[in-house]
């Protein structure tokens, strides 16, 4: 689907190897600035990046590239509503074991803001039932597994990404909080196509 200008793009990338692909490169179709929202490396490695106020377009294609040959999952989301700079708030991130997942919790000041909740495991197959009223964007499979989960939140406080899982895993999680525009609210996430 075509992107919209004046939007954000979000795009979430799981590594099955923690020190491949370093460092890695993220560019599109229309020439957006991209920036680094969290590079976790522990076990997994999990980097968010994002673009705002993007020039939209037709055919959007993103492109990530690893400096060298490696596993990884990749999952892109336009949002709507965001502050058009210097959008990102606060991030936070975990490892944990169990069935229970969370990217441990990131505070923020006031409302009206885009929370994304990244995980990995290495198995796949999992089940993730994220606690409402977090809501899943998109579940990816290869050789291990990547889930990106949403909520936006109306009021200050402390938020964490969490859930459950089909099985016992060893999960690596973040979280990263986005900060709405100043009038207007948060859309509901479209997954652009054309994905490279």
């Amino acid at each position: 689907s075509p992107t919209i200008s004046g939007n954000q793009l979000v795009v979430a990338v799981s590594c099955y190897y923690q020190a491949d692909g370093i460092p890695w490169s993220i560019s599109d179709s229309n020439h957006n600035v991209w920036k680094t929202a969290i590079d976790y490396a522990n076990g997994a490695h999990i980097l968010v990046f994002y673009a705002e106020n993007i020039v939209g377009g037709a055919a959007e294609t993103v492109t990530l590239t690893a400096s060298n040959p490696t596993y990884f999952i990749v999952t892109a989301v336009e949002y709507g509503g965001l502050a058009s700079a210097n959008s990102l708030d606060v991030v936070a991130r975990n490892r944990a074991t169990g069935t229970n997942y969370t990217s441990t919790p990131v505070t923020i000041a006031s409302g009206n803001e885009l929370l994304v909740g990244v995980h990995h495991v290495y198995g796949a197959g999992i089940t993730f039932t994220p606690t409402s009223p977090w809501s899943t964007v998109a579940t990816q499979m290869n050789y291990d597994e990547l889930q990106v989960q949403d909520q936006v939140v109306a009021s200050a406080g402390s938020y964490a990404s969490t859930g459950t899982e089909s099985s016992a895993n060893d999960t690596v999680s973040v979280v990263v909080a986005f900060k709405g525009a100043a009038s207007g609210s948060n859309s509901r996430p479209s997954a652009p196509s054309n994905l490279t």
